[in-house]
């Protein structure tokens, strides 16, 4: 895979502006990112072109489905940023996700630290809404609200286990 080694670069880059050492990994593994509030971000390089990050938001309830999914697709209203995020259900699990995917040869740890404050915002937002709350400004307000939170963040990768005390702001 030819971006194989960029994203080695990226990931590497990365890992050491979060003040982690830099683990071990070849083309097509991916890295988790965990955080103390239970999210977690899976980052993935499955094609020569991008960086897919994915995030797991919760399981639809049946007694609220519809109502709670049509305020959770009104997310991917909020599309402005580069790269967008979108919300996403499996229909056959009725798991709810919040994906990204990341131009590989423009990424960067600014990028990716910037895409990582929004996603942890996003989920941040469908996860209130999963859990009944209705605040749209919440849902809107991305990853300013996520920046005053220390989070512990641990990555994974072929069990190797690396942590930092904080993102960086």
């Amino acid at each position: 895979m030819k971006g194989g080694y960029r994203y080695r670069e990226v990931m590497t880059e990365l890992m050491t502006c979060l003040g982690m050492a830099p683990l071990d990994s070849r083309s097509g593994e991916t890295y988790v990112l965990n955080f103390s509030d239970g999210a977690s971000l899976y980052f993935r390089h499955e094609t020569d072109e991008f960086i897919d990050v994915l995030a797991e938001v919760g399981k639809l309830g049946d007694h609220t489905a519809q109502a709670v999914l049509a305020d959770l697709l009104a997310l991917n209203r909020l599309v402005a940023r580069t790269p967008p995020i979108l919300i996403g259900l499996n229909r056959q699990t009725g798991v709810i996700t919040a994906s990204s995917r990341v131009d590989i040869a423009r990424c960067g740890k600014n990028v990716l630290t910037n895409l990582i404050w929004d996603m942890l915002g996003r989920v941040s937002a469908a996860r209130s809404l999963l859990a009944g709350g209705n605040d749209q400004r919440a849902a809107g307000a991305g990853h300013g609200h996520m920046r005053g939170k220390q989070l512990i963040l641990k990555a994974a990768i072929e069990g190797q286990v690396k942590s930092a005390d904080a993102l960086p702001a």
